[in-house]
């Protein structure tokens, strides 16, 4: 099945990838343990499941390689992830007057 779905850049890589940088920032530190978990509410076809991540490296390198693993992203639709995240973490402080 092909989704309607823009290829480049993706979303969830370079989203995850600044949500991340932002979650270091607060805490000072990369190695943070963090638990998701899926929610049957939001998406009743999911199986629900917890995932734990060690270090935020991993929370976004998996969400980024979901993307390419169910099929709606090639690779290369990572490869500008992490400049896109940064700037997606640095616009509340380059902008502080902005609402």
């Amino acid at each position: 099945m092909t989704v309607n779905h823009p290829e480049y850049p993706s979303a969830h890589a370079f989203w995850t990838s600044g949500l991340t940088e932002i979650v270091a920032r607060y805490f000072g530190r990369r190695n943070v343990t963090w638990t998701l978990t899926t929610s049957k509410v939001a998406v009743p076809q999911l199986v629900q499941t917890e995932r734990t991540y060690y270090n935020l490296a991993a929370l976004r390198d998996e969400a980024g390689n979901a993307r390419v693993w169910a099929g709606l992203h090639w690779r290369h639709s990572l490869d500008d992830r992490d400049q896109i995240g940064q700037g997606v973490a640095n616009a509340p402080s380059d902008n502080p007057t902005k609402p």
